[in-house]
């Protein structure tokens, strides 16, 4: 097996332009799993992740699969990982999110899933995730259409969906907004947008910045 390209220093590890294809405890050359603290495999050719592949890695706080071929997200892949606070999978092909795939992570709390093939925000793919705090869903390959109804009800710290931007959104609906009351920031720029439902920001009490720049909305209700 070739050396593999790393930066190691027992709480942080990156590996970088090796092709894993598919990742799994065995193929993952790092000892001291359980001391790792930060871990980036990125433009590694990752298409698959073997079930708890990542289990042992359980003070793993930040976990980095971006520039990967991933199509969809397991929830096998997050088996014992209940500190990551950050994931981030940016930048893959990623079309499919399974049932409940993040309700393991506790913790969470920062969830990049932009510049992939996303087609809508299903609330099944987040079950559980009560403490979230920062969405990101831009970029998505202009795919992301639409949100299911009350894809974020259960989401009431969410503070910031700060790149929801660069998708096809047409039509903001407020059913997609119940429960958002700590929601700061949203941004749905570079849209499609023409249509916003009456009174769509209205419960969102703390809501301070919305960008809905580069759409096509000829007026905005004050309803």
């Amino acid at each position: 097996m070739p050396a593999v390209p790393c930066l190691y220093d027992t709480r942080k590890l990156a590996i970088q332009g090796y092709p894993f294809r598919v990742l799994s405890a065995k193929t993952l050359p790092v000892p001291n799993r359980s001391e790792v603290e930060m871990l980036y495999l990125l433009e590694d050719e990752i298409q698959d992740i073997v079930e708890n592949a990542l289990s042992e890695f359980s003070k793993l706080h930040t976990l980095g699969l971006d520039f990967n071929r991933l199509t969809r997200v397991r929830k096998s892949w997050f088996t014992g990982l209940v500190k990551l606070n950050f994931l981030t999978l940016s930048n893959n092909r990623i079309a499919q999110i399974d049932a409940g795939c993040f309700e393991q992570l506790k913790s969470l709390l920062n969830l990049n899933l932009e510049h992939n093939l996303l087609r809508a925000v299903d609330p099944v793919w987040f079950a559980g995730r009560v403490y979230l705090s920062f969405l990101f869903l831009g970029y998505n390959k202009a795919v992301v259409v639409d949100v299911t109804h009350n894809g974020f009800r259960d989401f009431s710290c969410l503070g910031n969906i700060g790149g929801w931007i660069y998708n096809r959104l047409t039509h903001v609906k407020q059913s997609w907004f119940t429960g958002l009351k700590e929601l700061g920031v949203l941004t749905l720029s570079n849209n499609r947008i023409d249509q916003i439902d009456p009174g769509c920001f209205v419960d969102m009490k703390r809501l301070f910045k919305l960008n809905l720049q580069h759409n096509q909305l000829q007026r905005i209700d004050s309803a």
